[in-house]
This record gives structure tokens, sequence and C-alpha cells, in this order.
């Protein structure tokens, strides 16, 4: 049986007032940072039996994670405030074709295409979050972005396979796409007049395979998950000067293990660990921070609410362990109505400067937020 069509749309507007209090960020941060509005989802959605395809501008939502992407590879990621937004706010939605097909009660077949060729958005230079990278020999030239053309060969997609089992609810994936973070390529152009040879540093985006699986299934009281990714064709910038042309491949194991646990029936927990290993032994730069061959690393959110979920005090840390950088973030969410959210909270950072959370030790800030949903949210945890 088909069902008739549906479409939906959703816009999303913001305003970053801290501009208009000071001038200590460049022209460029301002335009990028101070405010916008975008178009996050466009959908036609149509059904017909065991069929369900979605087209349009929309978040196709892989994985369960916090504060870290395993399995969530579809959609690129908004880095510009780090990873410190909600997950729906930095993932970028894309133009693609979401079907899913099902067999009897537990079987589902997903299936996603895109010609959108998007990538994720870093922050511009002076930005507050603004990615560690040493500073460029005078010898290097820093080239523009080079990214593929868009053309039906550069399409990106894949496919997604779930099953529910005795309430395991287990998925296997694989995911062909450019990788959204670039990588950058050094290349000698000539030598300079005293005779040391002269660089070029172009960012590229090389082609990844990504296969992976998600477990889950909850156990009373306990809820676990676990996730897989192993990307081939992954590519780094190395820490070693013998890399040919600045870039080691690397392909790369990442897995987390979770636990949901909500303690006296009030303070919901959830424990996390991830860890990422990469083939060959190679020193790497990752999103600006130095790696070694595996790193690990801990997190923990405790949550709970009040007077009916309208007060909602929150905390995430994350600490990884290999360098002890870490990360802590409190927030304070009070639910003034259905549509309008009040939220105090603070980010605070330490560790290493060639750290993930480590370069941004200088950056701690506390942040007040007015959110109105046009569609209201359901006082519920």
């Amino acid at each position: 049986m088909t069902s008739p069509p549906r479409s939906t749309s959703g816009w999303r507007g913001w305003y970053d007032g801290v501009f208009d209090l000071t001038d200590h960020y460049p022209a460029a941060v301002r335009r990028d940072q101070q405010g916008d509005l975008d178009l996050r989802q466009a959908l036609l959605s149509v059904s017909a039996g065991a069929l369900d395809m979605r087209l349009g501008r929309q978040q196709i939502v892989w994985g369960e994670a916090i504060g870290t992407f395993i399995t969530d590879v579809v959609n690129p990621k908004d880095f510009r405030e780090f990873v410190l937004p909600e997950f729906t706010e930095i993932r970028i939605p894309l133009w693609a074709l979401d079907a899913t097909y099902t067999l009897g009660k537990d079987l589902v077949i997903e299936g996603v295409w895109t010609p959108d060729l998007r990538f994720n958005r870093l922050p511009e230079s002076g930005a507050e979050f603004q990615f560690f990278r040493p500073p460029l020999p005078p010898n290097v030239l820093l080239q523009g972005e080079q990214r593929p053309p868009l053309t039906l060969g550069h399409s990106q997609g894949g496919v997604r396979v779930s099953y529910l089992v005795s309430g395991w609810d287990f998925a296997l994936l694989y995911y062909d796409a450019f990788d959204p973070t670039p990588v950058f390529w050094r290349r000698q152009i000539g030598t300079l007049p005293n005779r040391p040879p002269l660089f070029t540093l172009t960012p590229e985006h090389p082609r990844l395979h990504m296969l992976g699986g998600t477990v889950g299934k909850s156990l009373e009281p306990v809820v676990i998950r676990a996730e897989i990714l192993y990307t081939l064709g992954k590519v780094y910038n190395a820490a070693s000067q013998a890399a040919a042309n600045g870039v080691v491949r690397s392909d790369t194991l990442d897995y987390l293990l979770s636990l949901d646990y909500t303690v006296f029936g009030k303070l919901d927990t959830t424990w996390q660990l991830t860890q990422k290993i990469l083939t060959g032994s190679a020193e790497v730069s990752y999103r600006g921070a130095v790696q070694g061959r595996v790193s690990s690393a801990l997190s923990l959110r405790l949550a709970t609410g009040f007077f009916e979920n309208t007060l909602n005090p929150s905390v995430l840390i994350a600490v990884n362990v290999n360098r002890g950088d870490y990360r802590i973030s409190p927030r304070l969410d009070y639910l003034l109505t259905g549509a309008l959210t009040l939220t105090v909270g603070a980010d605070i950072f330490a560790g290493p400067q060639q750290t993930l959370y480590g370069q941004f030790a200088h950056k701690d800030r506390a942040y007040v937020e007015v959110e109105y949903r046009f569609a209201p949210r359901h006082r519920g945890r």
C-alpha cells in the first residue's frame, strides 16, 4: 500500500552577540560566526509497502556516541565551535536519497546516495576554537583547498543492514566518501636563492572506504552499546619529515564501548570508552593534535531532571588517557515553555598544547543561550 507523499522543512537561525561586545576577532571570523540562517531540512517522504524513501536535505544518523563520532559517517560536521554544540547542530545536512526496505519484522536494509559534496566546516584563522597548527617555515607556501568537482562519478553513498534478534540490535554498514577533513600534501616546486627547497602545502580530500557495525541491548537495569569502524584509505599528516609528500596512509580502526545506567531511578549516567588504532608506526597530526599509534579516551555524562523535567542539570567529562588532556562541560537547561529554553553552561579544557582538548586550554568559557523552537519539544528525558 502506497501512502501519500509527505513534505517537511526546517530552518535554523542564530546570532552570537559576543561580536558586538568586543573587537578581539578578525573580520573573517565575525563574518563566519556572528550569525546564520540555514535550511536544515527539506524532505519529501514516500512510503510504498515495506519501502520508505526520503529525498531532500537531511541528516542521516548511523551512530549514537557522545562527544565523538564513530559510525556517524554520512554527514560532514561543523567544527567552528569544536564539538561543543548538540550533534544535531554539528551535522551539516546533505541533499540525499535515503531508502529503507523492511523484510519481515526484524531486518531492515537502508541505502544512501548523495551527489552533494560538502566537507567539514573548520574555524577561520583567529577564531575562538581554531585548531592548533605549528607555524609554517618560510620555505613553505600554503595553497588553496582542492575539492573534487561536483560530478556523478564523485557521488557518495553506502548501505546499512540492521537486524533485531532476542532484543539485540545489530547493524553492519559500508560507506564510500571523500574524507570530509582536508589533509595537507607537501610538494617541492623549486629552490630558494640560498638553496633550501621551496614547498607548497595543499589541502586535499582523499577517497575513503568505511566498514563498520553497531550493537545495542537493554539488559535491565543497564543499556549496553558498541560501535566499530575500519577506514581504508585514511591519510594523515606525518610528524616525520621523511614521509613522502608530508603524509602517510594509515588505515584506522575506531571503536567504542558504552553503558547507560540510572542511579536510584533519578540520575542518568553514560560511561564510554573509545579507542583509535592507526596502522603503521609513524606519529600523525589529527585535527591539529599530535596522536600516537593508539589513543584511548574515557567519558562520563551525568544528567537528571527536576520539577517535571523542566529544570535539567547535566555534566560531560571527557579525558584522553594517553596525554592527559580533558574537557569538563556542566550545563543547566530550564524549559520556560515547551518551545522556549534558557541554558547556562561552561566548557573547561586542560592539557598539553598539541592535544585534542589541550589546544584550547586557554579557551575556557561560560555561556548563556536562549532557544526558541517553533515545533515545541516534550518535557521528558
